[in-house]
């Protein structure tokens, strides 16, 4: 649950000011035209395409030479999987509208250098250092969201990437990451956060979905039919639970989630009214990746109403970090001009942010402006 907080470092990687489009589309494999993207104005959809370049290249900067994806601008570095996994999923996302094969590489890297760190029953450590003195800390964030992001990490590539030899790595290692989710999964369908931590929380909980849906995507793509029988029916039971034991409705038909359930069963309620973390983050996780509803889209509009702050200029990283899961929530439900109105401020941001947010982060800037430049927002 601290992860969201504790691991943003300071640096100078993120954003680097906005990089001649002619020059972009020159050297690193982007269309010369975005026409065919989506149908706003061309020099909103080169902005655009120049911010998406610039984290990009914030990213693989913080990639070391054997594949690690870290935090921090000199040794020791700090590595988290889980933060690096969006990292790396924030790059896929960038190679849809890139095409640079290059992206392709780190993201393999970065799966490499996962895999080749896991622990037997498929848990994997946080690590500090660098290369070839990389120094385990001997626990985790999480035990249920890292193996789930990374789920998700290897369905997306297996869309993107023709690597045969590959695929069928990722297909060997898919049950030990199983096995990491199924370490806390409790007999109500949600799991705790990792063993010995007894609190199922609603943002796990949501990623573990997540996870699912992808393993069973993956399964299925790898002919694997009885396999992605068995990860719809855990997606199918994450979500109910969700659902049952993480949503409260109220006496007006209204409703939220929960921050969590701890092991006994008694809830971990939002505040009142709600703070950013983990209350209203919680609600916009949720929100964003969850199946759409027409209650998950009444309690957006009520937040919004209740909670929602844009500011003039990003100045600082918590700020970037609210106005991106606002986009995540916003994308869903279709709230078109809030979305717009935040694309406005990650362009400018290249001049108005001076520090530097996760790389985590920083993957989920690269997920909203391909969304904008595919989708038209």
């Amino acid at each position: 649950m601290e992860r969201y907080n504790d691991i943003m470092v300071k640096s100078r990687h993120f954003l680097c000011l906005l990089i001649c489009w002619t020059a972009i589309g020159a050297g690193k494999g982007l269309p010369q035209t975005l026409d065919s993207y989506s149908p706003v104005a061309k020099w909103q959809r080169n902005a655009l395409a120049a911010t998406l370049v610039s984290v990009v290249k914030a990213i693989i900067a913080q990639q070391r030479s054997d594949g690690a994806l870290v935090m921090g601008d000199r040794p020791p570095y700090r590595l988290s999987p889980y933060v690096a996994n969006y990292a790396a999923m924030g790059l896929l996302d960038a190679y849809r509208i890139t095409h640079d094969p290059g992206l392709l590489q780190a993201v393999k890297r970065w799966q490499e250098w996962y895999i080749a760190h896991m622990n037997a029953d498929g848990t994997i450590y946080d690590y500090s250092g660098d290369i070839g003195a990389w120094r385990s800390t001997n626990d985790y964030d999480s035990t249920d969201a890292y193996a789930a992001t990374f789920m998700e990490l290897a369905w997306k590539y297996l869309q993107v990437a023709k690597d045969p030899s590959w695929e069928q790595k990722l297909l060997a290692v898919l049950p030990k990451l199983a096995n990491s989710v199924c370490l806390t999964l409790q007999t109500n369908g949600l799991t705790m956060a990792k063993p010995r931590y007894p609190a199922m929380y609603t943002m796990d909980n949501v990623e573990v979905y997540k996870g699912w849906v992808a393993a069973a995507e993956f399964a299925q793509k790898m002919h694997r039919p009885q396999l992605a029988r068995l990860y719809r029916h855990r997606a199918r039971s994450t979500l109910e639970a969700i659902n049952t034991l993480l949503w409260i409705s109220d006496s007006r038909g209204r409703g939220h989630f929960l921050v969590g359930r701890q092991a006994d069963g008694v809830g971990i309620e939002v505040k009142q009214p709600m703070v950013w973390y983990p209350d209203q983050m919680a609600q916009l996780m949720a929100i964003a990746w969850l199946p759409k509803t027409n209650e998950t889209r009444a309690l957006y509009f009520a937040l919004r109403k209740q909670a929602l702050y844009l500011p003039s200029k990003l100045m600082t990283e918590d700020e970037l970090g609210r106005v991106v899961w606002w986009a995540l929530a916003a994308e869903t439900v279709g709230d078109k001009p809030t979305v717009s109105r935040i694309l406005q401020l990650l362009m400018a941001a290249p001049k108005t942010l001076s520090t530097v947010i996760d790389i985590g982060l920083e993957g989920h800037v690269c997920d909203i402006l391909a969304h904008a430049l595919t989708s038209g927002y």
